[in-house]
């Protein structure tokens, strides 16, 4: 997804790795949806930030499913509020986190196969 001047909500499909990824989010006053990138599998969750709430940081794990491919197995997301949402996936291989605690993520860039996500990254706006 390219840079929001919001994100919205965020929906995720997780079970032992993270299956699917969508995106709300505002731009220029209209509202957008992302296609839900990744597979179908895995338990739905979603969660709608508040109208002066923005996501902070970002952290999870990575690690190599039964077959040697990366799959991200675990998200968490942090808001400017102080709220978590996740962890979201199984979790366990390498730790990662981006943590802009007094700027704002804008929004998100990876790969995905047809079951999960492989990679996962953030846009960062500077305060």
């Amino acid at each position: 997804m390219e840079p929001a001047d919001k994100i919205t909500g965020i929906s995720v499909g997780a079970a032992s790795c993270v299956n699917s990824i969508k995106i709300t989010f505002d731009i220029d006053g209209t509202s957008r949806v992302t296609p839900r990138y990744g597979g179908p599998g895995g338990e739905l969750f979603q969660f709608t930030l508040m109208q002066d709430e923005y996501l902070t940081s970002v952290s999870g794990y990575v690690k190599h499913d039964y077959s040697e491919i990366p799959c991200v197995s675990q998200l968490t997301f942090t808001t400017s509020l102080g709220n978590t949402y996740g962890p979201y996936g199984g979790g366990g291989g390498t730790f990662f986190e981006v943590n802009v605690e007094y700027d704002e993520i804008k929004g998100f860039f990876g790969h995905a196969t047809t079951e999960y996500l492989t990679a996962f990254g953030v846009y960062v706006m500077l305060a």
